[in-house]
């Protein structure tokens, strides 16, 4: 049977979960090579890429090869930097769709233990430091059209499914946004290489299967060199904010932009908020998380904020991220078979998850990575959910 393993601190008892039979399941570690973070001096190398790995998971995503100018000409150059060997570093985020094939529930890892951060390598310096975006309660932001923007200008942006796709800005709360109808609100945050309409794709399905009203916090797409880079940048950041040496804000503005939302959300809605993370998606939601916790606690001391952010639910399907801040209420979804983010990610080492949370395995062989977000990910979510609500009522 699929299990669930906690941190400290929550009951194991009450998160054994019966989710169908279990088949025995077979480690799948990413590619080989060097690890991108290896490397901790301020004049680290972008990660090489494999250009193997970039045509298979090409063939799962849509179909590229990237050319030795980081675009996606399919170009055959053996002096092109990304020709190499080394780990897929958990950014891809194959996010379009494919024909997954049922799958089996693996088991969980052991239940986790707090301590120091896992990861290595030292962070990038932080962005130049841009004001907060700072809400007023009641404050309602406008919405503008999502087509005919460009993935830069709709970097760290709000969005909705609404006519097609509307943009709400920077920084503002998901529960300010009108158009919920009374739904609650998923914010979903992506992960490379996807497009604006990819990203509202991703978010359809998600209010299919949640019945949610979804707010995608966009991450833009760049060249794939340009994405893998971003994302180590990403993992050093993360590895720097969990041990407490981090200073300033992000250099990535997805990450700005969620840290403001949250702490808008937090500070001036009643509800809970649910987050949904996927790959990149996932340190770019742990980063934020770190960063609205430390601004809560100056605002109104730790304890408060502990409670504050104990009000949000946040889920991550194979995130990149291996450290996590204490408060929030954790779900993090991992297909033992996934080849990106095993590694970079909480497969191998859970320690690091956040107090208390729940770690879900499954084994889904049915494509190449094992890394989609709405072939793979999300269809097993919910198939699991069902199966334990189908057992209660029973």
């Amino acid at each position: 049977m699929g299990l669930v393993s906690n941190s400290p601190g929550v009951d194991s008892s009450s998160s054994q979960y019966d989710v169908g039979a279990m088949d025995d399941v077979e480690d799948s570690a990413p590619s080989g090579g060097t690890d991108p973070d290896s490397t901790t001096s301020g004049a680290d190398p972008a990660p090489d890429l494999t250009r193997d790995s970039f045509e298979a998971g090409g063939a799962e995503s849509g179909g590229f090869d990237p050319g030795s100018d980081g675009t996606t000409d399919g170009a055959s150059d053996p002096n092109d930097p990304t020709h190499g060997q080394v780990q897929l570093a958990g950014l891809f985020d194959f996010g379009r769709h494919h024909n997954a094939q049922p799958a089996t529930d693996g088991e969980a890892q052991g239940p986790a233990a707090i301590g120091g951060a896992r990861g290595r390598g030292q962070a990038a310096p932080a962005a130049p430091a841009d004001p907060h975006v700072v809400q007023n309660p009641g404050e309602t932001p406008t919405g503008r059209p999502v087509a005919g923007q460009t993935n830069a200008a709709l970097d760290g942006h709000l969005t909705t499914t609404q006519n097609n796709g509307t943009e709400y800005g920077t920084g503002v709360a998901a529960g300010s946004i009108p158009g919920a109808n009374g739904r609650k609100n998923v914010m979903y945050v992506n992960g490379v290489q996807n497009s604006p309409q990819d990203a509202q794709g991703s978010m359809r399905n998600i209010e299919q299967t949640t019945g949610e009203r979804a707010v995608g916090l966009y991450n833009a797409t760049d060249s794939v060199r340009a994405d893998f880079w971003q994302s180590h940048v990403d993992r050093n950041e993360n590895t720097a904010r969990a041990n407490g040496t981090w200073t300033g804000q992000s250099a990535n503005a997805a990450t700005r932009s969620l840290s403001d939302s949250i702490v808008n959300h937090l500070n001036n809605q009643q509800g809970d908020l649910h987050i949904m993370a996927h790959s990149q998606g996932g340190v770019i939601t742990a980063n934020a998380l770190y960063d609205a916790r430390q601004r809560l606690t100056q605002q109104h001391g730790a304890a408060e904020a502990d409670r504050m952010m104990q009000r949000l639910n946040v889920e991550t399907f194979g995130g990149a991220s291996q450290n996590y801040p204490d408060g929030p209420r954790y779900t993090h979804w991992i297909n033992d078979s996934d080849r990106v983010t095993i590694e970079p990610g909480l497969g191998t080492d859970p320690a690091h998850g956040g107090r208390g949370a729940q770690f879900r395995h499954f084994n889904d062989r049915s494509t190449w990575t094992g890394h989609n977000f709405n072939d793979v990910y999300l269809p097993n979510r919910q198939r699991i959910l069902d199966q334990e609500a189908h057992r209660r009522a029973a």
